[in-house]
């Protein structure tokens, strides 16, 4: 770390993990004093322990904190990516009306040109036979462009399109999950993963047609 060695202990995640914890689910206090046990142990020595990814609202916060302290063990907190969200509480001409003018005329702009090629549609897929039928399409879409010149596309990774061929199987069997189309004259030119949960739309991964690049798809 830093150009320093170090032995380190720390969540199993990566990029496509945007929060972690420890699972905890009643007696907390013993919970987390039977983890600091383990970890002073002499079979597992360690420098660091990096817990990335905390919510902001987690107990270990506290919990690591108060244990760290008692060992006399040196702790800090980084802000970690925010994910940006939208809250909306109307409908879409209210939220429209809210934002700047500039934004406003760029949005227009980017739909008036879409429009020139035909209409514009958004297809949402929640069936789980819809979803199957369609996921590769998706997955194409994806990797489309700079992702798969980057190496950062789903494909580029045989663990990872694993991971999310799994994540799509085991969401769309629990009705979380939600496959979302951009269409102009029902030709397809982007496409996202995203879940529904409680009354939540979140994005896991988002591409586009390179074509279409100067619609800003999915932007």
């Amino acid at each position: 770390m830093y150009g320093i060695g170090v032995r380190r202990i720390q969540f199993l995640h990566n990029d496509h993990t945007p929060k972690a914890d420890v699972v905890v689910v009643d007696r907390a206090d013993e919970v987390y004093e039977a983890l600091w046990k383990t970890l002073q142990s002499p079979a597992a020595p360690w420098d660091v322990l990096q817990l990335s990814q905390l919510p902001c609202d987690s107990p270990t916060h506290a919990q690591i904190a108060r244990l760290s302290a008692r060992h006399r063990y040196p702790t800090s907190v980084w802000q970690s990516d925010n994910s940006p969200y939208l809250e909306l509480s109307s409908n879409w001409n209210t939220y429209l009306s809210g934002l700047g003018s500039k934004l406003k005329q760029n949005l227009r702009n980017r739909i008036s040109r879409l429009t020139k090629l035909g209409e514009p549609s958004l297809q949402v897929l929640s069936d789980h036979e819809a979803i199957r039928d369609a996921r590769d399409q998706a997955l194409t879409l994806e990797a489309s462009g700079w992702k798969r010149e980057a190496g950062t596309a789903i494909h580029s990774d045989p663990q990872v399109l694993q991971f999310y061929t799994q994540l799509a199987d085991r969401a769309a069997t629990s009705g979380w999950l939600r496959l979302l189309f951009l269409t102009v004259n029902g030709q397809r030119i982007a496409a996202s993963y995203a879940a529904r949960y409680q009354d939540r739309l979140s994005f896991f991964k988002t591409g586009y047609d390179p074509e279409f690049s100067k619609y800003a798809p999915f932007k």
